[in-house]
């Protein structure tokens, strides 16, 4: 049930009183309950311009107002007509406005561009209005400081607006942060009119972050209008220094991702018409509008800043793109490689990880990046921005497997050997991920048609069936030891089925001769899993290797398989006969589960306990807690085919693999 009404009713009484002691008894009940439903689903129009006008009119704590300013969340989009009231009254109140509710306006007003939930003409109209209260309201001085950042565009800037600041800058004996901010700006934009003096300014030690609790209603609210709140961050981050901070000890190590600039010779009124500069873009509609007549920043690394900058690299001439090649290079090797000590730890992250975003963003491969990750990985300390390296080698091709394997195969192996689960799991899914960018790139027929990439129209040729084998035979020594290691851990069982299921698929799907088939140690990990979901899955990959099998068939390329094709079918003989047939320890020469096990141990094996029924369909312990659940309701379960009924309704796969194998073995029966 909706608490509008509640809230709404106590609001209205609170405007007619003008918030007397009656009223404000129930406040913070009352609040408690509004952002409660601001965190859920938004407030509608009225209700919004109900707060409004409580806000604007009503006189009340600074706490209080600031909470209610955070609870301007809509549903969708945000009324033109509120963000135009609150600004009225952010200048006309700002004589004897307290600061805090200052910042919670503005804050609220830059959550509101930042997630693109109201139009930047709308707040762009108070441009001049914000800035003659920046030059006569020293107490909101900052805060008006940072919407003109915001707002600046290059035709805003004038040599009258730079006098303005540096007259206001003099007035103080130390230079103010905000202000330099603002004259770096300017200077970005038009030079010529800002003293060369100035330097820039890194706008992270100026002004925080929205708060936490109102940037995520505000990022629900844009999710629920479909509402692209990248676009208007486009601007901010163009405009900002680099955005790692850096400790005092730090200060004086460098920057490795540089700030977007120009390098302008002359006037701007010499420029060609028609271009425009990055920093003029303020949607990705705008983006794609001027993506062939946007003026390019002169260093091209600068560009890595944001996904408006991966798109402009992605389409750049092939010349841009090899500058920014260049430059990466330089930039990787000497921040990792050559001068270390220079860089700070996060810098270096930062500059890894978004490179990893380009080559996310382009889909494809950056082969400076390859070319480091060769030179940097044999001496990698494998705790240092590993998720950065591993989302690199993603998108990494294998024109040579040799190299491939020693640079970089050999050294994650190492990795591997030592490392906790969740680091096995993540290396694991990173080889998974590869080798799908492998099949997408030339796996395929659809894929093969397209001669060149995006990116400098790199494409490495790769021939992917011998690749695979030879990549494949790794990754399986690899999961063989990591299950030995780790017991059969469960969380990693259920992540190596993941990828030979993502695997079997590629495979189903692609017109090549491929088959690769697990190893003994997954198949039967999951056969004696306590995870019925485990065992489901084992049933599922066996049925997809058949459907592979086939399609060999159908090409002529089984004799290529020959041990993959006798290995697959015996894992199938062995999970039928365990689960149906009752012939674990039968000693049939057909039955591989526990061929490596002594006699002994098996003969031990049967005196103690009826090894061979409890791995079967009716006592496996992975089905024990559905036989009780449905024997507790009344339902008889004593033959093996009413177990079978059970396994098609709750685990379906191991329900199509015995129903399938039973059907073949009774066909080869009669033929």
């Amino acid at each position: 049930m909706s608490t509008a009404p509640h809230t709404t009713g106590f609001f209205i009484r609170v405007k007619c009183t003008n918030y007397t002691k009656k009223t404000s008894t129930g406040f913070s009940e009352m609040l408690i309950i509004l952002q409660t439903e601001v965190a859920a689903s938004g407030l509608p129009v009225k209700q919004l311009l109900l707060l409004v006008s409580v806000i604007t009119d009503v006189s009340m704590s600074v706490q209080q107002r600031s909470s209610l300013i955070k609870c301007l969340v809509p549903i969708g989009k945000m009324s033109e007509k509120i963000v135009e009231d609150i600004c009225l009254w952010l200048m006309s109140a700002a004589k004897n406005l307290p600061v805090n509710s200052g910042i919670a306006a503005v804050n609220w007003i830059v959550g509101l561009i930042d997630f693109g939930l109201i139009e930047i003409k709308t707040i762009d109209t108070f441009y001049d209005a914000f800035f003659y209260m920046l030059l006569k309201n020293q107490k909101l001085e900052m805060l008006f400081a940072r919407l003109i950042y915001i707002l600046t565009k290059p035709e805003d800037v004038t040599r009258r607006q730079v006098s303005r600041l540096l007259k206001l800058q003099s007035n103080y004996g130390k230079p103010r942060k905000h202000l330099l901010a603002l004259l770096s700006l300017f200077k970005s934009y038009k030079p010529e009119c800002v003293p060369e003096r100035i330097q820039t300014t890194n706008i992270d030690s100026i002004w925080k972050g929205i708060p936490e609790a109102l940037r995520l209603d505000l990022q629900e609210a844009a999710k629920r209008c479909s509402a692209s709140h990248l676009a208007p961050t486009l601007q901010l981050n163009f405009l900002s220094a680099p955005t790692s901070k850096q400790s005092r000890s730090a200060k004086k190590q460098r920057l490795l991702i540089p700030m977007v600039g120009y390098i302008n010779v002359g006037s701007s009124l010499s420029q060609e018409r028609g271009t425009k500069s990055i920093f003029e873009v303020r949607s990705l509609e705008e983006l794609g509008k001027h993506q062939l007549t946007l003026e390019l920043p002169c260093n091209a690394l600068s560009l890595l800043v944001n996904i408006a900058g991966c798109h402009v690299l992605t389409f750049s001439s092939s010349d841009y793109q090899s500058r920014f090649c260049y430059n990466l290079y330089n930039a990787l090797e000497n921040a990792f490689i050559i001068e270390v000590e220079k860089y700070s730890h996060n810098e270096r992250d930062r500059l890894l990880s978004m490179t990893a975003d380009l080559s996310r963003y382009m889909q494809q491969e950056i082969m400076p990046a390859s070319r480091f990750l060769h030179k940097y990985i044999p001496f990698w300390n494998t705790k240092d921005h590993r998720d950065s390296i591993l989302s690199l080698i993603e998108w990494m091709t294998i024109p040579s497997y040799p190299d491939f394997c020693r640079y970089i195969l050999i050294p994650l192996q190492t990795m591997w050997e030592s490392a906790l689960v969740e680091v096995k799991c993540e290396i694991l899914k990173t080889f998974q991920r590869m080798i799908t960018n492998l099949f997408i790139k030339q796996g395929f027929p659809e894929s093969r048609t397209h001669e060149t990439a995006l990116f400098l129209g790199n494409t490495q040729p790769l021939e992917l069936e011998e690749t695979m084998q030879l990549f494949m035979n790794f990754i399986q020594e690899l999961i063989t030891s990591g299950l030995y290691v780790e017991t059969n851990n469960s969380t990693l069982l259920s992540e190596i089925l993941t990828f030979y299921e993502q695997i079997a698929m590629l495979e189903e799907r692609t017109d090549l001769p491929l088959l690769t088939v697990a190893p003994p140690a997954v198949i039967y990990g999951g056969l004696i899993s306590h995870d019925i979901a485990n065992l489901s899955r084992v049933s599922a990959i066996l049925l997809r290797y058949r459907v592979i099998d086939a399609k060999l068939r159908e090409y002529y390329s089984r004799d290529l398989f020959k041990l993959q094709i006798k290995t697959m079918n015996m894992y199938a003989k062995d999970l039928a006969k365990t689960l149906w047939y009752n012939r674990t320890l039968s000693g049939d020469k057909e039955v591989y589960l526990l061929a490596t096990v002594g006699e002994t141990i098996t003969t031990d094996l049967q005196n103690k306990c009826d090894f061979e029924e409890m791995l079967n369909i009716s006592n496996h312990y992975t089905v024990l807690p559905y036989k009780c659940s449905l024997m507790d309701i009344g339902l008889q379960i004593d033959m093996k085919e009413d177990y079978l009924r059970v396994a098609e309704t709750y685990y379906p796969a191991v329900y199509n693999f015995l129903k399938i194998f039973n059907d073949q073995k009774a066909e080869n029966r009669s033929t």
